[in-house]
C-alpha cells in the first residue's frame, strides 16, 4: 500500500488523502493482508474519504486476505452513510468473494444482521439503518412478499430479521 494514503485513510485526513492522490497514489494498492485505504476509510467509518478514493478509481469490491469487503464492513458496524457511498459507487450487494483458506464470505445483509443480533452495536452503530439500506438494494428478493418498487417500512424489517431467524438462515453467538 501507498504510505501516502495508509494513515490519511486510518485517520480520515481528507486534505491528506487528496494531497496524495493527487501526486499519483494508487488507491487500489493494498498491504501483504490485501488491506487497502478504501477498506481503512471504511473500517473507521471517513466517508469523505472513502468518497474522494472511489472518484479516484478505488475499486469497491475489493477484499482483504480473510475475505472482509468494504461494504461488509460497513455493513457490520452499521455505517448507513458509507454503505449509501459504497453502493451508489458500484458494490455489488451479493458479492461474495472466497478463497481457498477462507472458503466464501457471506453477504452484507449478513453482516448487518450479525451486528443487529449483537445488540451493542443496534445502539451504538445503527445497524437498523444499514439493515433496511440493504434490504431496499436487495429488494428485488421480496418480489414476491412485497409490491414492486416499493420501499421496506420500518416495521417490516425486524419482522424480516425475525423469520430469518426462525428458518436458521441467521445464526447469532
Amino acid at each position: 500500500m501507498d504510505p501516502r494514503l495508509r494513515t490519511p485513510a486510518l485517520r480520515g485526513d481528507l486534505a491528506a488523502v487528496n494531497r496524495a492522490l493527487d501526486e499519483g497514489a494508487d488507491p487500489n494498492l493494498a498491504d501483504g493482508d490485501g488491506y487497502n485505504p478504501l477498506i481503512f476509510a471504511c473500517e473507521n467509518n471517513h466517508v469523505a474519504c472513502a468518497t474522494r478514493l472511489i472518484e479516484a478509481g478505488a475499486r469497491v469490491d475489493c477484499h482483504t486476505d480473510g475475505l472482509r469487503t468494504p461494504l461488509n464492513i460497513a455493513a457490520r458496524y452499521g455505517h448507513a452513510d458509507m454503505i449509501r457511498v459504497l453502493l451508489a459507487g458500484g458494490a455489488q450487494i451479493y458479492f461474495a468473494p472466497t478463497s481457498q483458506r477462507h472458503g466464501v464470505t457471506t453477504p452484507p445483509l449478513h453482516h448487518a444482521l450479525s451486528g443487529f443480533a449483537e445488540g451493542f452495536q443496534t445502539k451504538v452503530h445503527g445497524n437498523d439503518a444499514a439493515i433496511s439500506l440493504l434490504l431496499a438494494a436487495h429488494r428485488s428478493l421480496f418480489v414476491g412478499i412485497l409490491n414492486r418498487g416499493t420501499r421496506l417500512p420500518a416495521d417490516v424489517i425486524p419482522k424480516i430479521v425475525e423469520y430469518w431467524a426462525h428458518l436458521g438462515w441467521y445464526k447469532y453467538e
